[in-house]
């Protein structure tokens, strides 16, 4: 003969169970959204970042002078992000990983990802950049604006 107790207690469980599950879930999907925006908001600064010091080294004349390569390196490796800079063309000049000579020198960035950067001022996205990484990865793309013309003279694109 089953008590009241025992008759109650599984469905009672198996409540508790699905709202558990239910809960984290729901907390799960909160985390990984905080943590998206986070990562994209510390990309956006840290693009804002090189942009400014790229600006300030081509106003001065000196963006192949061998302090803006040690300054990007160190900055990239301070933020944990890849840096890449391309001319107002999109054919990339510069890359965090290897200042000095990098395989992809040379490569031209897509026109259309190019024209958005260029118009929008800040472009957050996360997918794959074609010819760089094969991995899906956050990436912000922001132009270099020259400050005496205000006119940009190339594109800053950090992933991580």
């Amino acid at each position: 003969m089953k008590t009241t107790f025992s008759r109650a207690f599984f469905p009672a469980a198996m409540i508790l169970l699905a709202t558990l599950l239910l809960v984290g879930a729901s907390f799960q999907m909160m985390v990984k959204s905080l943590m998206t925006r986070q990562v994209q908001k510390n990309l956006q600064d840290n693009c804002a970042t090189v942009a400014e010091l790229a600006a300030a080294y081509y106003t001065a004349g000196t963006l192949s002078r061998q302090d803006f390569f040690v300054t990007l390196s160190v900055a990239t490796e301070v933020s944990g992000a890849d840096a890449v800079i391309c001319d107002s063309q999109g054919r990339l000049v510069l890359c965090s990983d290897a200042p000095m000579g990098c395989q992809h020198q040379g490569m031209v960035i897509q026109k259309d990802y190019l024209n958005q950067v260029l118009q929008e001022g800040i472009v957050s996205d996360m997918g794959v950049v074609q010819g760089l990484y094969a991995e899906p990865r956050f990436v912000v793309g922001m132009p270099i604006t020259d400050v005496r013309s205000h006119g940009s003279v190339g594109v800053v694109v950090l992933s991580a």
